[in-house]
This record gives structure tokens, C-alpha cells and sequence, in this order.
């Protein structure tokens, strides 16, 4: 069945009928039709069922946020393993030396005292500071102009 008749045959405006192909995760196949310079979307049989299923709900009085919400879980489950794979030996020596090199370069600004820029205190703390005085961990960041920050340990 065609996409348009299908939303035409249900009264469906053409927004929606979209917004419930993309809820449902639909792909519907292309088609080539006499008249048309471009290939039509089609659905299958399943398909047709799955839109005629959201469209019953929606008939019920569900919005289509609502749906989005319940069919999210389902279109994309959770993974059931960790989700941070380990790291190659390469890269825990490359993410060591990283650590590493923020440490010293850390304590070298505490003990100067040298001015460092917003982006040099990003690197150091590892975040963006938020405020005018930013305490991560047991070091505090001042700003003392635009782009102008000290540490100094809390």
C-alpha cells in the first residue's frame, strides 16, 4: 500500500502520518510509479499494521509524545553488557600519559601561580569552569578577567 494512501484512506494529516512512521521506526520501501518522477514510499502488510495499531491509539486520546515515549525502550533496548568497552593497551599508556601530563602541569600552575586561560583551566580540571570560582576536586579556579584564571588549592 502507498504511503499517501494510507494516510488518506485513515484521515490522517500528512505531519502525522510521518511522525508515526518515524515512532514506529518504519522504513517503508521505494517504488517506482507511472506518473511519478520520483520512486513513491510503500508499505508492507506488517507495516500498514503497526501505523493502524499507533493510529488506533491515537484515537484513544494518546498524543504522539506519549507514543514516542512507550516505543522508545522498544526501538532502542538498552544494552545488557557494559557499554565502555576496555580500552587497548595502547590507549590506557596514551589516557595514563594524559592523566600524567595534567597532574604536572596542575601542580606547576599551584605552585606559580601563572595566569591560564579558560581553556587551559578546561584541560587542567576537566571541565568548563562555570562560575567566577570553580572548586573540582581540592583545587579552587579564579577568574580575575576575560580569559584570565589562577589556581590555588583548597
Amino acid at each position: 500500500m502507498q504511503l499517501s494512501a494510507w494516510w488518506e484512506s485513515r484521515a490522517v494529516p500528512r505531519s502525522t502520518a510521518f511522525k508515526l512512521v518515524r515512532i514506529a521506526g518504519i522504513e517503508p520501501g521505494k517504488v517506482r510509479v507511472d506518473g511519478s518522477r520520483s520512486p513513491v514510499s510503500f508499505l508492507s502488510q506488517q507495516q500498514v499494521g503497526a501505523l493502524d495499531a499507533l493510529h488506533a491509539r491515537l484515537q484513544q486520546g494518546a498524543t504522539l509524545a506519549q507514543l514516542e515515549g512507550a516505543l522508545a525502550p522498544l526501538r532502542h533496548p538498552e544494552p545488557s553488557q557494559d557499554t565502555e568497552p576496555t580500552p587497548l593497551p595502547e590507549e590506557e599508556d596514551a589516557m595514563a600519559q594524559d592523566a600524567l601530563s595534567r597532574l604536572k602541569a596542575g601542580r606547576l600552575a599551584l605552585t606559580t601561580g601563572l595566569p591560564l586561560t579558560t581553556a587551559e583551566v578546561s584541560w587542567l580540571l576537566g571541565a568548563r569552569p562555570g562560575g567566577p570560582v570553580v572548586t573540582r576536586g581540592r583545587v579552587v579556579a579564579r577568574k580575575h578577567g576575560r580569559n584570565c584564571w589562577t589556581l590555588e588549592p583548597s
